[in-house]
């Protein structure tokens, strides 16, 4: 499965939970700070992704070239995990 697509679902089953009362106080309450939080998990991803790819203007920052052995599905792995425990402190135990 795509690295992006498996972390997409990852943050909609976080949206979900955050509604459905998993934590007893939502972290992200509401539309608008729901599609923030969405947004900001998936332009981290795009700029993860695009310093392999380099094929796009980034986003919010420029990042180095990675090193050869590097993993592009990690890279996304790591920006989406950083940003989804940061937006949703109460689910880190889920990701």
């Amino acid at each position: 499965m795509d690295s992006i697509l498996f972390w997409n679902d990852i943050s909609l089953e976080a949206v979900a939970r955050d509604f459905t009362g998993s934590p007893s106080i939502p972290d992200q309450a509401g539309p608008t700070r729901t599609s923030r939080a969405l947004a900001i998990v998936h332009l981290a991803m795009y700029d993860a992704f695009n310093s392999f790819a380099n094929l796009l203007k980034p986003y919010l920052m420029h990042l180095p070239c990675p090193a050869p052995s590097s993993s592009q599905d990690a890279a996304i792995g790591e920006a989406a995990y950083v940003t989804l425990t940061n937006l949703y402190p109460s689910q880190v135990d889920f990701f």
